[in-house]
């Protein structure tokens, strides 16, 4: 047995009866200034989660009772707290099996006994009245002992109110919401511009291409189409009168009116063209001429 408090004040909890499963068990103790509460723990452990609270007693009672809820063979540690002065005792049991094999009350971690304590305030007691199976409710009174859960506990002193839930580091994206929803439409927008960028430039080569394709195509019909052309035949050539200024002029009785020689003159000039341009294209079809050939030369002159 371990009693923790003032040296003016000792308090002891008494050790109990031997604890039976499924059977009420009793406490006692002195010592205590104020009410007092008893915590339940498994094992030798006397801090943290206790697995039951029994009711908070007032300080002029120094009992109270348990209804044995654990299996045979458990080991527990009841922990007494004086709510008023802090001091504690504490007492290691073993629970023994039931005789009778009685095992229906285990596990159920009642908050009160239901064989002569009340149950807490604003809750129904539940009896089974003796030829029936079916429980009855009824409803609760108030007793000198008040029993108290883990929040009540926590209100009263038994046990240090303490937050055990871990601390979540703060991150960038829970500070701004927004950012997890921008990264994803950022990334889409790049991609579609490096898409967009790729496909105009597979485009733009494209077009390249198909033009240089009908360049080609247009110059090699144009070269067929010359090399098929038949080549001209041999122009008749007009005997040339040639006058020279010692000659005399016939007369004008025998000159042919004015209109008639510029419309001749415009015809010679005209063919004179024609000449020299298959004369011209002659040059550009046929192969050079060895050292015994030589191109045929022409000479014209006006005739005013």
């Amino acid at each position: 047995m371990t009693t923790v408090g003032s040296p003016a004040q000792q308090l002891i909890l008494h050790q109990p009866g031997p604890l039976v499963e499924c059977q009420t068990s009793q406490f006692s103790w002195e010592g205590n200034v104020g009410d007092t509460g008893i915590l339940i723990y498994p094992g030798t452990l006397t801090e943290g989660g206790p697995l039951e609270f029994l009711p908070i007693v007032p300080a002029a009672l120094t009992t109270t009772t348990w209804l044995v809820d654990q299996c045979g063979g458990f080991d527990c540690t009841f922990l007494l707290h004086d709510i008023s002065t802090g001091a504690s005792s504490a007492v290691h049991v073993s629970v023994a099996p039931n005789p009778d094999g009685d095992t229906s009350c285990d596990g159920k971690d009642p908050q009160f006994d239901p064989r002569g304590s009340s149950p807490p305030s604003g809750s129904a007691s539940t009896t089974t009245p003796s030829g029936t199976g079916q429980p009855t409710s009824s409803p609760s009174t108030t007793s000198d002992q008040s029993p108290v859960g883990p929040p009540s506990a926590s209100r009263t002193g038994l046990i240090p109110s303490t937050d055990t839930s871990p601390t979540q580091p703060s991150s960038p994206v829970s500070k701004h919401p927004h950012a997890s929803a921008v990264g994803p439409i950022v990334g889409a927008v790049c991609a579609l511009l490096i898409v967009a960028g790729i496909g105009a430039l597979l485009y733009m080569r494209r077009r390249k291409h198909i033009r240089t394709q009908d360049f080609v195509k247009t110059t090699s019909g144009e070269v067929e189409a010359f090399a098929r052309e038949p080549a001209p035949g041999p122009v008749a050539k007009r005997p040339l009168v040639i006058m020279s200024a010692e000659d005399p002029e016939p007369p004008l009785s025998a000159q042919q009116p004015l209109a008639s020689l510029r419309e001749e003159n415009a015809v010679l000039g005209e063919e004179n063209a024609v000449l020299r341009a298959v004369i011209a294209r002659m040059q550009t079809s046929l192969p050079a001429p060895g050292d015994s050939e030589t191109l045929p030369s022409y000479d014209s002159h006006s005739v005013h």
